[in-house]
């Protein structure tokens, strides 16, 4: 019996393993896509729309929805109606060229509802996605990250007005969690720090390079700065013991653009805007201590070690660290 146990446990966690691993990913870096549906309650949009990146830019342009409710003045017609937003048309695809050296690419993507307080939702068909990518949907308005599910389930977006209305939102693929953009002359975004969740992202400094225009960030990292005219800006996002990350974007004349940006990454200590070997010296010494132990012997507070703001300094603020060590933020 003991010898069967001996085998039996091995292969009952192979089996789990096996269960806990999402199906291999048929896309690659520099080809890949994602179709995404999006319903409400009663009306499906009849043509999914389509993002990714390929050897060529590609569109293919969305044609008008059937008849709806504006048209018949029949609620029972009601649509659903998607489509990106690609420089002022309506598109049901739009692939990039690839360039593996952006941390990420945004779509914004218009949604008309004819139907009022209706929850929105979307599901994705991910048979061709990049699996070195996390895909969300970003609703800038109501400053919410949403990740869309790999495995076609759906997941709610939003709820509508009254009576329904048109919305934009932000398809984001990439390696980080951080975008910023432009629509209506008002600079939106949601900034990201790994390990730090949603509720622990206030007060990070947003701003304008060359400019006296800032803000910062409310408590789930997402911001708004107003009165933004066309031309080419550089956005900076930053806060204490943070490695900086900027991005540059360039607003046409309808007002719009959007940008994804590298995450903003814990680790500079001493603030120098480096993380190297002087910062691992430094979280070293609070390796252990607690918030309410108030510093550890060093030139800043333990506070400033405690990277994911769980009240502990652990072996998981070590790991954060690695993410950032040897990496120099933007000159200011």
């Amino acid at each position: 019996m003991k010898r069967l146990m001996t085998f039996a446990v091995p292969a009952v966690c192979l089996l789990i393993l096996a269960c806990a691993h999402p199906a291999q990913s048929a896309g690659t870096q520099e080809d890949w896509s994602v179709k995404l549906s999006f319903f409400t309650q009663n009306s499906q949009d009849l043509l999914p729309i389509t993002i990714g990146e390929g050897a060529s830019e590609k569109e293919t342009m969305k044609p008008p929805p059937m008849p709806g409710k504006a048209v018949t003045n029949n609620a029972d017609d009601a649509i659903v109606n998607a489509y990106v937003k690609v420089a002022g048309k309506k598109a049901a695809e739009s692939v990039e060229q690839a360039d593996a050296t952006l941390p990420g690419r945004v779509w914004p993507v218009e949604i008309n509802v004819e139907e009022g307080s209706a929850t929105v939702s979307v599901s994705g068909d991910f048979s061709n996605y990049f699996g070195g990518y996390n895909y969300f949907i970003m609703d800038l308005d109501n400053g919410q990250r949403i990740e869309i599910p790999h495995d076609n389930s759906p997941v709610q977006v939003y709820t509508t007005g009254a009576t329904g209305g048109v919305k934009t939102l932000y398809v984001m693929a990439g390696t980080s969690e951080t975008m910023a953009a432009v629509i209506d002359n008002k600079l939106m975004g949601g900034i990201k720090v790994p390990g730090r969740n949603s509720g622990k992202l206030g007060s990070l400094n947003v701003s304008i390079k060359g400019t006296a225009n800032t803000t910062t960030t409310d408590d789930n990292g997402f911001f708004t700065l107003s009165g933004i005219s066309p031309g080419t800006y550089t956005i900076r996002a930053d806060g204490p013991n943070l490695l900086a990350t900027e991005g540059t974007l360039t607003v046409g004349a309808d007002g719009s653009a959007a940008v994804v940006l590298e995450d903003a990454l814990s680790g500079d200590i001493n603030e120098d805007t480096v993380c190297d070997i002087t910062d691992f010296v430094l979280l070293k010494k609070c390796y252990g201590k607690d918030i309410e132990e108030g510093d550890c012997g060093q030139i800043v507070s333990l506070e400033a070690s405690d990277f994911n703001k769980d009240g502990v300094v652990d072996i998981t603020d070590f790991v954060l660290m690695k993410k950032a060590f040897g990496k120099a933020e933007p000159a200011q």
